[in-house]
């Protein structure tokens, strides 16, 4: 029997036995396709002219038929699931979207999402007491979607990225209020010594390293005593701990450090008394932990920040200082008040760029000196009687003007 059809239109195909499934083959992409499971030629048919629609769509920048596509709810799960394998704020993502970011576009599918949803989304977390950075990154999230979103028209309907250009009046609701030079930290290195001295255990030698290395929590964490080459005077960063596992870095780019003149003697001294395995080892090793209550492996973040508050109560500093306040914030802005580079500044601390340095190495107002305010500068004082000086004088030639010119009339006048 002759086939009449136009090529590319694709082919209904009859079962191959009594009672099995009819199926479909179409051409898209370039590549031939084919699917089964159709229990009738009627159902089979249908769904071929729905494949011929969406293609023809597709060609001239119409999103398919938006019936037929799954929910942002469906997309985002599955997008999040594959994130797991490959990026560390996999849980934080999740989080975001369950919280925020589903109730508000979990229903919709990817063309009915445009840039009034996303005014609407924004104005209704900020009315709900959302701070303007926790809704930045959730906007931040879901353009991060949709550019995968948009690699896959024919499945998700996404032909453009709706969160990406929004307009200037929206991002100015996106903008943080809080302001990096006011982020509180240890004001002098004096202050580093005494909290050190007030703190006890194995958080005082991460302390230590934090302040005067400026390595993040979970770098310290997973720190052992190979790591630390005391002859050489240098400190491998290779890892860190999250969430009680160890993982890769930040930006996942081991980095040597040098060993500061003042980290180098602690060192010393604490490796003297037994320097084997981790730095800052659990203090119930063996002890469930975390969500998944797994044996402990290493120390918690809580018990750093415990010794920590401890330390600066014994000082008489505020106790509101967080542990990467105390740690990092203060390395780095002493580095910067001490004159350093903010390109060396970048090395030290991990960061591919120094745009990221200049939010850690802020310099409050006060940490500017008389000095340099004072650079510019004039006695004021000293010269206000050569003005009042000058100002008798311009008034007695005003007069003398003005004496003159009557004299003139006068003249005129008798003439």
């Amino acid at each position: 029997m002759p086939r009449h059809r136009t090529w590319g239109s694709g082919q209904v195909v009859p079962p191959s036995a009594p009672g099995a499934a009819w199926s479909i083959r179409w051409r898209e992409a370039g590549r031939r396709r084919f699917e089964s499971g159709y229990p009738s030629r009627l159902l089979a048919q249908q769904a071929l002219d729905a494949k011929r629609v969406d293609a023809a769509r597709e060609r001239i920048g119409i999103p398919p038929d938006a019936k037929r596509l799954p929910t942002l709810a469906t997309l985002a799960d599955e997008w999040l699931t594959r994130r797991e394998d490959t990026h560390r704020s996999w849980r934080s993502d999740r989080k975001r979207w369950n919280r925020h970011l589903a109730p508000a576009f979990g229903r919709l599918r990817a063309p009915e999402i445009n840039a009034a949803r996303i005014r609407a989304f924004v104005e209704d977390r900020r009315r709900a007491g959302l701070s303007p950075g926790t809704v930045r990154l959730c906007v931040a999230l879901l353009s991060t979607m949709f550019s995968d979103f948009c690699e896959r028209p024919r499945e998700t309907g996404a032909l453009s990225n709706p969160a990406r250009g929004l307009p200037r009046s929206l991002r100015k609701l996106l903008r943080p209020t809080h302001d990096p030079r006011l982020t509180p930290y240890l004001k002098t290195m004096d202050d580093v010594a005494r909290v050190y001295a007030a703190m006890k255990g194995g958080p005082k030698l991460g302390f230590a390293i934090g302040a005067l290395a400026g390595l993040r929590p979970g770098e310290i964490l997973a720190l052992t005593w190979d790591d630390v080459d005391v002859e050489r005077r240098l400190l491998f960063v290779r890892q860190q701990v999250q969430y009680g596992e160890l993982g890769p870095l930040k930006d996942d780019e081991p980095r040597i450090l040098p060993i500061s003149d003042s980290l180098l003697p602690v060192l010393r001294e604490h490796r003297l008394k037994g320097g084997t395995g981790l730095l800052l080892p659990p203090g119930r090793p063996g002890r469930p932990s975390g969500p998944s209550l797994r044996p402990a492996r290493f120390m918690r973040p809580h018990t750093l920040g415990d010794a920590l508050r401890a330390g600066l109560k014994a000082c008489g500093l505020p106790e509101r200082l967080t542990w990467y306040q105390s740690t990092r914030h203060t390395y780095a802005s002493q580095y910067v008040i001490a004159g350093g580079s903010l390109d060396h500044l970048a090395v030290l601390l991990g960061h591919s760029t120094t745009e990221v340095t200049k939010r850690y190495a802020h310099l409050s107002p006060t940490a500017l000196s008389t000095a340099d305010v004072s650079r510019v500068s004039v006695d004021l004082l000293a010269t206000r009687g050569e003005v009042k000086a000058l100002e008798n004088g311009q008034r007695m030639g005003r007069r003398r003007r003005q004496g003159g010119y009557a004299d003139l009339q006068k003249n005129d006048e008798l003439q």
